[in-house]
């Protein structure tokens, strides 16, 4: 595979299964012990200069590459006849034929590798290997599937499902961490269980636990069940998916030869991971390409889902494009947003497939969590949150708040809310729809027409996208809390100019920090003295400075604390008898607790316990607005009653 750089694009065009490509032998030719090949200028004699034919290949490790070079005599022709010896300068990174010149990628690294004949020595040539992180010992099944069809299963609800997939193929996650990490004798133990359970492996990217298993057609339920139940640590087994346009078009992929999956470099930007070619008309991946860049994203790769002529795409096929772009983002661009969206094939839209849409989508999304979940586990950690998912949610006008919920809930639990978002048309009945009140803003909602006729959630995906891409590079912030800023903004402005949410998400986005500010306001409060039969009667002044930082989290909330240093002067005002006396008294206050909530609500409290025994707490609420937090905190203590309020304003340091 090459990548074409423009001046404004990083682009990757692939052709079908083009995210399994391997690096074997660039070019034939030359090497130790052969000759330049006869021609026009060729001659026999000594070598007064020996040049490498290729200039900083680069190949990933495991993988070969086929060096030339080209001896001359002093007059600049061509000889023959000379026996070339090559060098590495670091084998233990690439290792080089001592007589052919075939380069291995042993490691990561760097190695300089030369060609010398007699007293003759090339200039180095470098060669940098690659690693194939999470992608190491990946094998691609390079077809042919069968024709997509129905598919029955039973989910892990226990409810007999229908949905349209591969017959005689099932997908299946296993929990690396739980099954013994990513050591020989674990993947090993793995593949023994399917094949224990009549599975074969066809395909497969075991350092993630993931596998597409060949089983009889009919028995994709006993095999799903068996590998459930059998306490392998199986988290997902589900039947391979088709996402198919078309209503009921069979599905047939050709052979390929492409043998492995390998990590793309994208740059840092949005990937549209999508189709560029033709189909029906029309080219979805440019329109979704072109919706990204009208919102303002900066696209830094286009990248071509394996895709049959009738437009279809297999599940295990997304799966290991996002893994490669997920994996490829963390190796070539560290340290940068790294944006992927996916606007194809949502679950099966048309025709009969809508009849299990629901069932469909939630496959193809529990794969992909699946995904970003194993990846992100293995990745550096200041990398995990700088990749991220935006898919569309489709367009089957169905309300599948039941199965969002489910992979929401799932999403929380495993802390995947920063790395994946589902979004949807705002602005038609075609979109697919989360009714639920309690989940319909956990997604993101958009007007998705982008011409007359032309509508969907494929092209609300990207605008999202590109609002998140912007975000995070103007604020400098990570990816997860560029989805928050936006989530927020598109919540409140559901309407707005792609200007006008960028600007909310920016203020949204801008609130993580230390907010600090004054208070100074008094109360009358009584406390009660029984044993002395009697009730004393304070005017208390509460003042001091409170300083309140907290972080934006990817879920919408904030995290962080509030601390207060200050003074509480209570001046006794009645209750003294002549045989008890209520004093007055001056005590610091000083207090550090947690604050957490929803922006741009804050309700927080700050307590502290004097040194005779009473706890003083103060409750403060108030909203953000712009630098500014604006609200009022209302003091109470325990072994009184009354209250003092006051304003209290916390400005942005």
């Amino acid at each position: 595979m090459k990548n074409y750089k423009t001046s404004v694009l990083f682009i990757v065009i692939i052709s079908a299964f083009a995210l399994v490509l391997t690096t074997a032998g660039c070019g034939g030719g030359g090497g130790g012990g052969s000759t330049s090949s006869d021609g026009g200028g060729s001659t026999t004699g000594t070598a007064a200069s020996l040049s490498i034919d290729q200039s900083s290949p680069a190949i990933f490790e495991g993988d070969t590459l086929q060096l030339t070079a080209t001896p001359r005599d002093s007059g600049g022709n061509v000889i023959n006849g000379q026996t070339l010896t090559w060098t590495s300068s670091a084998p233990n990174v690439a290792s080089v034929d001592n007589n052919g010149g075939l380069v291995t990628g042993i490691v990561p690294g760097k190695a300089t590798i030369t060609a010398s004949s007699g007293s003759v020595t090339s200039s180095g040539v470098e060669v940098t290997v690659s690693q194939l992180g999470v992608l190491k010992e990946s094998v691609n099944f390079t077809g042919p599937y069968p024709a997509a069809g129905t598919v029955q299963y039973t989910n892990t609800s226990g409810t007999p499902t229908t949905i349209q997939g591969y017959p005689g193929q099932v997908v299946l996650y296993f929990n690396v961490s739980g099954t013994g990490g990513t050591t020989p004798s674990a993947i090993s133990q793995r593949e023994a269980n399917i094949a224990r359970n009549n599975g074969t492996v066809i395909e497969k990217i075991p350092l993630i636990g993931f596998y597409l298993v060949k089983v009889t057609a009919g028995q994709e339920n006993t095999f799903i069940q068996a590998m459930l139940s059998g306490g392998y640590g199986v988290d997902v087994a589900v039947p391979n998916g088709a996402s198919v346009r078309g209503a009921s078009t069979p599905v047939f992929i050709g052979e390929t030869t492409l043998g492995k999956y390998v990590p793309l470099n994208v740059g840092g930007g949005i990937v549209i991971l999508d189709d560029f070619n033709l189909f029906e008309g029309e080219n979805h991946g440019n329109d979704v390409y072109q919706t990204a860049i009208n919102k303002g994203g900066v696209v830094s790769a286009k990248v071509q889902l394996p895709v049959s002529p009738d437009g279809s795409v297999p599940n295990d096929k997304i799966i290991a494009s996002v893994a490669a772009i997920q994996q490829g983002a963390a190796i070539f661009s560290p340290g940068q947003n790294v944006t992927t969206n996916l606007s194809f094939n949502a679950g099966g839209e048309d025709g009969y497939a809508s009849l299990w849409y629901s069932d469909n989508w939630k496959i193809l999304a529990s794969a992909m969590d699946a995904t970003l979940k194993s990846v992100r586990d293995q990745l550096p950690e200041s990398q995990k949150n700088r990749f991220m998912l935006v898919q569309e949610i489709g367009n089957s006008g169905q309300d599948i708040s039941s199965a969002y919920k489910t992979i929401y809930d799932a999403e929380t639990n495993a802390g995947l809310l920063g790395n994946h978002l589902f979004v949807g048309g705002s602005d038609g009945s075609y979109a697919t729809q989360v009714n639920d009140p309690a989940y319909h803003e956990k997604a993101a909602w958009y007007p998705g027409c982008i011409a007359p006729g032309k509508c969907g959630s494929s092209f609300a995906s990207p605008a999202v996208a590109a609002f998140i891409d912007q975000v995070a590079r103007q604020a400098n912030i990570p990816l997860d809390q560029a989805r928050t800023a936006v989530l927020q903004a598109l919540i409140a402005k559901p309407n707005g100019s792609p200007s006008e949410i960028i600007a909310a998400a920016l203020s949204s986005a801008n609130a993580s920090g230390t907010y600090a500010g004054s208070f100074n306001g008094s109360g009358t409060f009584a406390r009660p003295f029984p044993e002395w039969g009697t009730t004393c009667f304070f005017g208390d002044t509460f003042s001091g400075n409170m300083s309140l930082t907290f972080t934006l989290q990817s879920n919408g909330t904030y995290s962080g604390s509030v601390s207060v240093s200050g003074n509480f002067v209570s001046t006794a005002e009645a209750g003294s008898t002549p045989s008890f006396t209520c004093l007055n008294s001056s005590t610091p206050w000083e207090s550090s607790n947690p604050a957490s909530g929803t922006l741009p609500n804050f309700a927080f409290s700050t307590s502290f316990m004097t040194p005779g025994g009473t706890t003083v707490t103060g409750r403060f609420t108030g909203t953000l607005s712009g630098n500014s937090i604006t609200g009022t905190m209302i003091i109470t203590m325990d072994t009184s009653t009354g209250s003092a309020s006051m304003p209290v304003t916390l400005t942005k340091r």
